[in-house]
């Protein structure tokens, strides 16, 4: 395939690709909820005729296009919408209270969805099968510590593929430039809950108490320590903590301490010693005569970028658009769950910049927003290169 003629096709679909993703802005969904999205998706691959999956992990799709085969290539798009109340003043607003996307998956679905329809109108010149996966529960677990690339991966679909490429807007980066990473693109995170247990009681009588309060004001100096007196201050690594809920009311002692927070790295090795520091801090409350529980329910790993495929994309990007296409992006302490299929197949996890004119919108923020005009050279890389990587010449390398 001609990277000009795609280009020229998505040059095309340029004002389509935007208005299927503001049709998706419209209707966020938390992490396997994603019902109307996924109806959204379905409605549109059964106009198309193309052949897909569904229901993996409750709502994820996987399309298939091209023939069966051992020759496979998989793209990725994560479809959930985070527990924001937008504040946009746009046509395309949400429509659902409470529930925003606020971090450019509804981006990701219509670089998705425009590429399908581009691989399915040269199906016949497929050589292998392009797997489309439209993936719910990035941004959380279902409850039991899985999130949605998980479930695409138990389900045993993407057996076999030889390359996996995902790809997210960068509403601090210029619009239209892609951002490459060889190696490790996206921070390991673990969240951790932590319990400080005292002895309650009336505040007149407080010596009679075991002040858990007390106990966590020690507790938390420990734990911010860590990072500065426990880690090598050339690794890479944080320790925060996010929430902190105690008492009802101000003349009560409480029981209980709940602490939550997340721990990120790029080194495995650092995030041991992270959760062994964090262990001896919380131990610290047994010395005034508390106890503590920890539990770290939720870990992702470091997202991987294959440093072959790495070069291989940066030079498809260059093709398309030109060599100021690529822009230096430095790998970011965000968690993305990506990384589970980086660990299993050879994955490019790439970055889309979608600044807007003037202003960059940050991600999780009720004011979130991108330039939707250069979703279309998204949809473009991941066609020209999952054709690219299924061709004689490529497999053979």
């Amino acid at each position: 395939m001609k990277s000009g003629s795609i280009r020229n096709y998505f040059d095309n679909k340029k004002q389509h690709i935007q208005e299927l993703r503001r049709e998706l802005h419209q209707i966020p969904e938390l992490g396997f909820e994603e019902v109307e999205t996924s109806a959204f998706v379905i409605n549109h691959l059964q106009e198309l005729d193309v052949k897909f999956d569904s229901g993996i992990g409750k709502t994820g799709i996987i399309a298939r296009i091209g023939k069966p085969s051992e020759n496979v290539v998989a793209l990725r798009a994560d479809m959930d919408g985070l527990p924001i109340e937008e504040e946009n003043h746009v046509s395309y607003c949400s429509r659902h209270p409470g529930r925003m996307h606020a971090c450019g998956h509804d981006a990701h679905v219509a670089m998705l969805l425009g590429v399908v329809e581009y691989l399915k109108s040269v199906e016949n010149e497929i050589n292998g099968q392009v797997l489309c996966v439209f993936q719910p529960g990035e941004e959380r677990s279902d409850g039991t510590g899985l999130t949605g690339a998980r479930h695409i991966l138990n389900s045993g679909k993407l057996a076999g593929a030889k390359a996996i490429l995902g790809l997210h807007v960068m509403p601090a980066t210029a619009a239209g430039k892609f951002g490459i990473i060889s190696g490790g693109a996206m921070a390991s995170g673990d969240l951790f809950n932590a319990t400080i247990y005292g002895k309650g009681g009336h505040d007149a009588w407080v010596h009679e108490t075991i002040d858990p309060i007390f106990i966590t004001t020690q507790v938390l100096n420990a734990i911010y320590a860590i990072r500065s007196r426990k880690i090598d201050p050339l690794s890479t690594g944080t320790l925060s903590v996010g929430t902190i809920e105690a008492g009802t009311t101000a003349n009560v002692i409480p029981e209980s301490v709940k602490i939550t927070g997340t721990i990120r790295t790029f080194d495995q090795k650092v995030r041991d010693i992270f959760v062994t520091e964090l262990e001896k801090a919380l131990k610290l409350s047994e010395n005034f005569g508390g106890r503590y529980e920890l539990d770290i329910p939720f870990h992702v790993p470091v997202t991987q970028n294959s440093p072959e495929l790495a070069e291989y994309v940066k030079q498809i990007c260059t093709d398309l658009y030109g060599e100021d296409s690529i822009v230096e992006v430095n790998p970011s302490m965000g968690v993305e769950d990506f990384s589970w299929y980086s660990l299993q197949i050879p994955a490019l996890f790439v970055m889309l910049g979608a600044q807007m004119e003037g202003e960059s919108r940050t991600a999780h923020n009720p004011r979130f927003d991108i330039d939707d005009s250069i979703l279309h050279r998204g949809s473009a890389m991941l066609s020209t290169a999952a054709l690219s990587l299924l061709s004689e010449e490529i497999a053979k390398k």
